[in-house]
């Protein structure tokens, strides 16, 4: 469960840091069992919409402020909630291996947009990103060579499916 990021977030977005680190502080010490047990109880659907609602502030407060602590959280929220919303799996083909990411908005359109923050948020908010196996993604980009270098790893598919109880 990543609470800092949405902290941080709510932090500042309140901007009322004391009474916010002191309730932080007294749920986490007294309350973590209770705060873990809704979180089990939690559905997929539920867990999936605290997630994309976290990921729009965190680019909201990105555009506003343009903290650079931030660019982490949005990239790494993006990534989970396109697996999430692909079901773990190609959106071509199906395939539930060597999984890579697809931005629909390329790289070279930066160069038309003047903002970058607008441009940094559009591309990886995660809508924008669908999921491919490796071949598929080949095939798109009419790759010659094996790109199985930009494979999602096993192990953060797997730690991302438990956090949202698949």
């Amino acid at each position: 469960m990543c609470i800092n990021d949405f902290v941080s977030a709510a932090i500042n977005i309140l901007g009322q840091k004391v009474f916010i680190i002191e309730f932080v502080q007294i749920v986490i010490k007294r309350d973590i069992i209770s705060v873990e047990l809704i979180m089990e109880k939690l559905t997929k659907k539920q867990l999936f919409e605290i997630a994309i609602k976290k990921h729009k502030i965190l680019i909201s407060i990105y555009k506003n402020t343009k903290q650079e602590n931030l660019i982490i959280p949005i990239v790494r929220s993006g990534v989970e909630l396109s697996l999430v919303s692909s079901g773990f799996k190609c959106q071509r083909c199906k395939s539930k291996d060597k999984l890579q990411l697809h931005h629909l908005i390329p790289r070279q359109v930066e160069s038309y947009i003047n903002n970058n923050i607008i441009y940094f948020c559009q591309r990886r908010y995660y809508e924008n990103i669908i999921i491919l196996c490796n071949s598929c993604h080949s095939k798109y980009h009419c790759f010659t060579d094996s790109a199985e270098k930009k494979c999602l790893a096993i192990t953060k598919i797997e730690s991302i499916k438990r956090k949202f109880g698949y």
